[in-house]
Parts: structure tokens; C-alpha cells; sequence
């Protein structure tokens, strides 16, 4: 996994870590309540599924 950098990182309702991976491009979603990855997606999926509904 890619280092984690302040730039990167983004906190929503201290409830899900958003971590951007530069070099492959993917965005890691973090459930930090559990301490568990929700999903690895890439800006076009990860729309898809906020869209969605599906994460709540």
C-alpha cells in the first residue's frame, strides 16, 4: 500500500479514511470505527457507488 500522505488523506464524519494511491491511480476507503478496508476503487467506481446508495 502506498505511503499515506496529509494531501491524500480524508476524513468524512470520522467515520471513513480516503486514502489516493498516486502511483496506481485507486482510492482505498477505510471503515475506522471497524478498522476495515470498505473498498479499493477508482474515481469512475467510486462515484458509481456514492451514487449508489450502497454505502449506507
Amino acid at each position: 500500500m502506498a505511503k499515506k500522505s496529509r494531501n491524500n488523506q480524508r476524513k468524512t464524519a470520522a467515520k471513513y479514511e480516503h486514502t489516493y494511491d498516486k502511483a496506481t491511480s485507486f482510492i482505498t476507503v477505510k471503515n475506522v470505527r471497524q478498522d476495515r478496508v470498505v473498498g479499493i476503487f477508482d474515481y469512475s467506481k467510486l462515484c458509481e457507488y456514492l451514487e449508489s446508495g450502497a454505502h449506507h
